[in-house]
């Protein structure tokens, strides 16, 4: 397919996608995903079809549209400051029931976008099988959050749902929270399947989930209270890969 060039700020595209970019309601009404730079953008297209491609020279990834613009185009809708001027929608994936899986991590209430792109990449990476997100959780299809998953949530089994839906998903689970009063981590014997909970990044877990389970820490030295919710979603997670 040819592509179509496009040179107008103002151009019905851009203005799309830039609401596809800042809006999470336009996202859901359009069953839609902007995503950024030409690695995730290469790695999303090898795994599913692209909607709209746009960039600066031609790529060879299969799009159903695809478009030239020049840098101002592209920065408008990036909206970041970067020689990577390449964007892409794609469908946005439909909910998961998250059943029957052996490994889920639960992020309740991480308000940070990079946390929750962060986590979920590390979940992938350490082959949990899937995610829930509770009430207040900042949004997994967040452009700051794909950026920092590279594009994991595109990918990865997620839900978004109550605590009653969580609580009913664990109910037949062993269920661990992250928590700074928790047991130690090097006195627990991990079972799945599990459920791994990593509360908000500076209030914890919220009662709702410490109901579920057993909380866990991670001992700290040199006088540490906390590591950052992603680096100890890490730590958890590559300690329970090992477990059966």
């Amino acid at each position: 397919m040819i592509p179509r060039l496009i040179s107008s700020l103002q151009h019905p595209l851009v203005k799309r996608l830039v609401k596809l970019r800042d809006n999470k309601a336009f996202r859901a009404q359009e069953k839609s995903v902007l995503i950024v730079g030409v690695t995730l953008v290469s790695d999303v297209a090898a795994r599913m079809p692209l909607k709209t491609l746009i960039s600066v020279d031609p790529l060879p990834f299969n799009a159903k549209e695809t478009y030239l613009a020049p840098p101002n185009v592209l920065e408008k809708i990036i909206n970041i400051s970067s020689h990577d001027l390449v964007a892409a929608e794609v469908e946005l994936p439909k909910q998961s029931s998250l059943e029957n899986l052996k490994t889920i991590v639960v992020l309740d209430g991480l308000a940070d976008p990079g946390n929750v792109g962060t986590v979920l990449r590390t979940a992938v990476a350490l082959g949990f099988e899937g995610a829930f997100l509770t009430p207040k959780t900042a949004d997994p299809y967040n452009d700051k959050a794909l950026r920092a998953a590279r594009g994991a949530p595109l990918f990865l089994p997620l839900r978004q749902g109550s605590y009653e839906e969580l609580k009913k998903l664990t109910s037949n689970m062993h269920v661990y929270i992250a928590d700074v009063e928790g047991k130690k981590l090097t006195d627990v014997s991990f079972k799945k399947p599990l459920a791994l909970v990593l509360g908000h990044e500076t209030e914890g877990p919220s009662l709702e989930t410490k109901e579920l389970g057993q909380t866990v820490s991670i001992p700290m030295a040199n006088q540490m209270e906390s590591l950052n919710v992603a680096s100890a979603a890490a730590i958890l997670m590559y300690q329970i890969q090992g477990t059966s």
